[in-house]
């Protein structure tokens, strides 16, 4: 899994960093998340079955506090 700084804004570095990826493989999980101030794409390789917010929780979870986890990580798009 990838996290990439969301385009949405017209940035096109982050454009243009996005569609690297996006050429060389990458997916788009359509997960958007928001950590620590900044907007994300979930990007990931085409194999494996892994759920993306399990994924992504148990990561930052193990990273974080608890308490700061919950101010600072915010996961949308999920099914």
């Amino acid at each position: 899994m990838l996290e990439v700084e969301d385009p949405e804004d017209g940035d096109e570095t982050k454009q243009r960093r996005l569609n690297f990826y996006l050429r060389n493989g990458m997916v788009d999980t359509g997960v958007r998340s928001w950590v620590f101030g900044a907007d994300y794409r979930i990007l990931r390789m085409p194999m494996g079955d892994e759920n993306v917010e399990d994924v992504y929780t148990e990561l930052y979870r193990s990273m974080l506090p608890m308490p700061v986890y919950k101010a600072m990580v915010v996961l949308t798009g999920l099914n």
